[in-house]
């Protein structure tokens, strides 16, 4: 028996108990002190790793096209509120309420985040996701999600239901996902969610995996020679099978009902994006489409004090794009930080605000009211993770494709 059978199996033993459960502590108590062994060492080989453009991730950004590196654009700042500058100290993100843009890169409106500290000390925001998402929390059975977890190792993920317990669900049995070069990885992606939480999609040759989240059951259905590589939701119970990230593909519903063909791709930031390549999910909502892309942006510009070529978020907003440059302020491992490609799309909150997902020592769920300098924090996560991915939280959100 794993160590994570064995840990699952005590939990749904005491999942209706109500006693303290000190040994969540204890467990707790090991995983920060081996967090912090290998931030030092992901601390330090950062540093070396920012200078690089940063590759597309699995399933969304894999395999997208490099564009040639351009001229640096004109980057025109303009001065931002003294009381948003980051001393060493850790101050909190409290500035005056404004729509003004920190600055504009090739006549596109930038916004500056809070650094990975100042993300923590932000007010908090009701939401569907709750306040503290504990991911040693178990429960027995839920009927949706609006979150899922893979474990760091890509053999269980964990449901979060709207009350904050977790259910496992074993993964272990699929197949990893082998790419063409003959990398394997384990099928867990940003997209695995549909938008409803209430199925999940695995990748596997020749066929994909359907996880009927209130059921408990699984459904395989045959895609033929078709890669599923990038497969990802499109509404509430369709998924897409293009042949890489951003291009048209088959669709297909739960059911294994071709559902036509659809495209599903990233926002045009509005300026040339040199090197840096898009990763996590796009997510459409009412202002449009929203993607992170990593570093590799040359001239975007960023606070003093921060890492130059930062990763970035970009809304089209009806096809007025904007873009937030994420902020991030090197430190040493015990201190915290960002992790390399920190911050993908997690979903739309409402019909002005986009979540992401800050990956950092202390990870978040962190929303960005678009086009201003308002930010909300949505959830903290406690425990370690592989990957994230996060159901529609708007539910009124009536689009024809919803991802």
């Amino acid at each position: 028996m794993t160590d994570q059978q064995l840990r699952d199996l005590l939990r749904e033993r005491v999942a209706d108990e109500t006693m303290p459960d000190v040994s969540a502590a204890a467990w707790r108590a090991g995983t920060r002190a081996r967090r912090r062994e290998r931030v030092a060492i992901v601390g330090a080989a950062v540093l070396v790793t920012a200078t690089v453009a940063t590759g597309a991730t699995v399933l969304t950004g894999d395999g997208a096209p490099v564009q040639p590196s351009p001229a640096p654009g004109t980057a025109t700042p303009t001065p931002e509120p003294t009381s948003t500058d980051a001393p060493d100290d850790g101050a909190v993100w409290d500035p005056a309420p404004s729509d003004r843009p920190d600055a504009t890169y090739q006549g596109v409106p930038v916004w500056w985040s809070p650094d990975e500290r100042q993300e923590l000390t932000l007010p908090g925001v009701d939401s569907q996701l709750p306040e503290v998402i504990d991911l040693d929390v178990r429960v027995k059975a839920i009927d949706y999600a609006v979150a899922a977890f893979s474990d760091v190792e890509g053999d269980h993920v964990l449901l979060t239901g709207p009350s904050g317990g977790q259910v496992s669900v074993d993964i272990s049995w699929l197949d990893d996902v082998v790419k063409p070069n003959g990398y394997a990885y384990r099928p867990v992606h940003e997209a695995m969610l549909s938008p409803t939480g209430r199925y999940l999609v695995f990748p596997q040759a020749g066929s994909v995996q359907v996880y009927f989240v209130e059921k408990g059951t699984w459904r395989r259905i045959d895609t033929g020679d078709r890669t599923t590589r990038f497969v990802a939701w499109v509404n509430d119970d369709s998924f897409i099978l293009p042949d890489a990230p951003g291009r048209i593909g088959d669709a297909i519903d739960v059911r294994g009902q071709p559902a036509g063909r659809l495209e599903l791709t990233p926002p045009d930031p509005g300026f040339d994006t040199g090197t840096s390549s898009p990763y996590g999910r796009t997510r459409t909502g009412p202002l449009g489409r929203a993607q992170t892309w990593g570093m590799g942006v040359p001239g975007m510009p960023v606070r003093d004090g921060y890492l130059s070529g930062p990763d970035f978020l970009s809304v089209d907003d009806d096809g007025s794009p904007k873009a937030l440059a994420f902020m991030w302020r090197f430190t040493d491992g015990d201190e915290g930080g960002r992790f390399k490609e920190c911050c993908p799309v997690a979903s739309w909150l409402d019909e002005r605000t986009i979540v992401y997902e800050s990956r950092q020592t202390t990870p978040a769920f962190v929303a960005w009211v678009v086009g201003t300098n308002q930010f909300r924090l949505v959830s903290r996560i406690e425990g370690e993770y592989g990957v994230a991915s996060v159901s529609r939280l708007w539910q009124d959100l009536a689009r024809p494709l919803t991802s």
